[in-house]
């Protein structure tokens, strides 16, 4: 069938699952429409600090942004050396990435993800075409994208923008997150769940950042930076070239993954994707008790988080046996670093600094934990466990252990790449030594528990709150990593465990703010098992 038959046929059902959809997201997808933009202002604000005039700013073009590793990192500076495009070229692309993520997993959760629940085949046993539910998935993200853009053009030109420069930034923002729906929709179709899909989005466009790094650090390979989306932003050059070729890549890569997706919708079977699923043999002699259980189905939500952030600061450690180089030193730069990582030595700061941002990356992986057991529970699969002999408690506690062991792990292994790599580098006899690396990352540990804890509380008292976990996470940052710049009273940002030990140096944290953030994650952890053990599941 086709022409407007066929796409009329496609349709249908479409418009109420639009308004479903939209009404699911209207939260989900604001925090991220929200906090984007925050770190946008944040950062501008930051960089004007940092370099408060013309000859600071060229000593970052001429130094650090001709490093090899910040380009690797970062991508070039270019001419214009305003404080927003400094604040665009140091979280811009790492922002475009995080955006056309959180697009892709949107398609996926509203398509894939509602087929593992059983309730696709729900939706199409009414007045559904096979293709609609990805079609208004896909939609839906991209009105999202598009707020993206607006947002993100809004804040740049908030940091001192022009009107031109601050479009293109969004239009940038909507390029990678076009592109970004066009892959999730396939992927979408190809893999047989959820999980599968997700990983391979984020595989994608995790490896195009990597492409794009390795195109900006290598003259002979520098088309690379045309084989993924996040390159694209950065050849669109919104304070310079101001390209358009980018930006019809990434829609025509929308359209036709859209298109694609669509097609495969109406031919395949329900519940499956174009890769046939395996799903092993019925019983299994390693999988002994609870607690190894929830690690074996745990394990592909946190190794992303881990791999991901052990290889960004695998690369910070070969870089700070030069940070001294990277840090211009006019205008008190130095002393402001210092002051952030903890009054130490600069490359002891500078570590310092980033396992303070690990530490918010690691709730952010132990959130993932309980987000995934609160889909487990949705999707019947809990039930079926404690159908066994295996109590309400066991459960409970196996969950939150991995929740919070996805947080330390991510803690650790970014403390040990930084350490190998430092001294691959440098050597054994250069500062800051292993000990030091770790204990940096160790002062983190419990107050991410006590944030993660909030997240396991929620779930355990009323899993439509899990999302809580989520905002805990962000508020934890805002409040430790900048509450300072916005001028809130120490009472607010006390209220973030994370503020009790950022901006200090490993031995002055003392004992008092870890063993009370480790009080209260017990405290939390406390109602929410009590919770657990009186609630209906699922409720």
């Amino acid at each position: 069938m086709t022409g407007p038959t066929a796409m009329s046929t496609d349709a249908a059902g479409a418009g109420v699952l639009a308004g479903v959809t939209l009404r699911r997201e209207r939260i989900r997808s604001s925090l991220g429409i929200v906090a984007l933009p925050i770190l946008v202002v944040v950062t501008g604000a930051a960089m004007a600090s940092l370099y408060p005039d013309v000859a600071a700013r060229e000593a970052l073009r001429s130094g650090a942004a001709d490093n090899p590793a910040f380009r690797l990192l970062l991508g070039p500076l270019g001419e214009d050396t305003s404080a927003a495009a400094i604040a665009t070229w140091r979280i811009g692309l790492f922002l475009v990435l995080v955006a056309g993520i959180l697009l892709a997993l949107t398609v996926i959760r509203n398509s894939r993800a509602e087929e593992d629940a059983g309730r696709g085949e729900l939706v199409r046993a009414g007045v559904v075409a096979p293709a609609a539910p990805v079609l208004v998935a896909a939609a839906a993200a991209m009105i999202v994208g598009a707020a993206f853009g607006v947002v993100m053009a809004c804040a740049t030109a908030l940091v001192g923008a022009s009107a031109a420069s601050a479009v293109m930034v969004g239009v940038g923002y909507g390029t990678v997150g076009a592109a970004a729906v066009g892959i999730a929709a396939v992927a979408d179709q190809v893999f047989g769940t959820a999980r599968g899909a997700n990983v391979a989005v984020v595989t994608v466009l995790a490896g195009g950042y990597v492409l794009r790094g390795i195109g900006d650090l290598v003259d002979g390979v520098t088309w690379l930076r045309w084989a993924s989306p996040v390159g694209w932003a950065e050849l669109i050059d919104p304070f310079g070239h101001r390209r358009v070729l980018p930006v019809v890549a990434g829609v025509a890569v929308g359209v036709v993954g859209v298109a694609v997706a669509a097609t495969i919708a109406r031919r395949r079977d329900l519940g499956e994707g174009l890769l046939v699923r395996r799903p092993g043999p019925a019983g299994s002699r390693r999988l002994r008790s609870v607690g190894v259980v929830v690690a074996r189905v745990s394990a592909p939500t946190i190794a992303p988080w881990v791999s991901a952030t052990a290889a960004y600061c695998l690369l910070l450690g070969f870089l700070l046996s030069s940070v001294n180089d990277l840090v211009p030193s006019g205008g008190g730069v130095t002393d402001i670093v210092r002051d952030l990582g903890g009054g130490g030595a600069l490359a002891e700061s500078v570590m310092a600094a980033v396992l303070g941002f690990v530490g918010v990356i690691a709730g952010l992986a132990g959130v993932a934990v309980v987000v995934r057991a609160r889909a487990d529970e949705t999707a019947g699969r809990t039930e079926q466990v404690l159908a066994t002999a295996t109590s309400r408690t066991r459960w409970f506690v196996s969950t939150a252990c991995a929740a919070l062991g996805a947080s330390i792990v991510v803690i650790v292994a970014a403390s040990v790449a930084i350490a190998v790599a430092h001294v691959i580098s440098a050597g054994t006899s250069a500062a800051p030594d292993i000990g030091t690396v770790l204990a940096a990352g160790a002062v983190q540990i419990p107050g991410t528990l006590a944030v993660v804890a909030v997240g396991v509380a929620a779930w355990g008292l009323r899993p439509r709150l899990v999302a809580v976990g989520w905002a805990a996470v962000l508020a934890d940052m805002l409040l430790a990593q900048f509450g300072e710049l916005f001028g809130l009273p120490m009472g607010v940002r006390d209220l973030a465990p994370h503020t009790h030990v950022s901006g200090m140096p490993p031995g002055d944290v003392g004992l008092v703010a870890p063993i009370l953030s480790l009080v209260v994650a017990a405290v939390l952890l406390g109602l929410g098992g009590w919770g657990f053990g009186r609630r209906d599941i699922p409720r």
